[in-house]
């Protein structure tokens, strides 16, 4: 398992790794952001550079699942920073109508003006909808309320994400799921484990597979 070079959590004076496997996706800048010499450009080269852009990002960037512990109510200062790239970015949001990460992801993306967010619910309404953002309701044969009437949802969202983001308590099974849901499909995982406050990267199949034999998801 590889975790990634340090910064700086709020949360803690303790470091907050940064994922090493930027090239994958939803964690670098985008290309009109970065520094670096070169030629001088005009600003209507560079605005319109920006527009081609975040035009092409907008049409072919697959959705990124955001997942979470129900425990946890108050999003660390390092996780709101790693959701700042992903609205920099304008990456599709897939997200859950659950309390904890789910609606304290809700109300951050909807301070920050984000439309490009669906929200997943089983049954005809969504628990929490912060930003009025479309819905999309998963049927299913459990019982309202148990673990297999929320975790079609989660299947459905693993399914359709190119990426997954997994604020997580170390022990709730929900999150566990689709974290090993994530994995089986080979997708880039980074998950946020709250009880050592650092960053974990999962980017390869050799990573993903030594997470799920780790002991962390038994």
């Amino acid at each position: 398992m590889t975790v990634s070079s340090p910064g700086r959590c709020a949360r803690s004076n303790r470091s907050c790794p940064q994922p090493a496997a930027q090239r994958r996706g939803f964690l670098k800048k985008p290309p009109w952001r970065k520094g670096g010499g070169g030629r001088r450009v005009s600003i209507g080269e560079f605005a319109m550079t920006a527009i081609v852009s975040a035009t092409h990002h907008r049409r072919t960037s697959p959705p990124v699942f955001i997942s979470g512990s129900l425990s946890i109510r108050q999003l660390p200062v390092c996780v709101m920073t790693r959701l700042g790239v992903l609205i920099d970015q304008e990456r599709p949001i897939l997200i859950g109508d659950a309390p904890g990460v789910d609606v304290s992801v809700q109300r951050f993306l909807a301070d920050h003006g984000v439309r490009r967010v669906t929200i997943f619910c089983g049954g005809r309404n969504p628990r929490h909808n912060v930003g009025a953002w479309p819905i999309r309701q998963i049927w299913t044969d459990g019982a309202r309320g148990t673990r297999a009437f929320h975790s079609a949802k989660d299947r459905e969202m693993s399914r359709l994400a190119g990426a997954g983001f997994v604020v997580w308590d170390g022990a709730s099974r929900g999150s566990q799921a689709n974290i090993r849901r994530l994995c089986e499909r080979g997708r880039y995982v980074l998950i946020y484990l709250r009880p050592r406050d650092r960053f974990i990267a999962l980017a390869t199949d050799a990573q993903r597979m030594a997470f799920m034999t780790s002991g962390y998801l038994d």
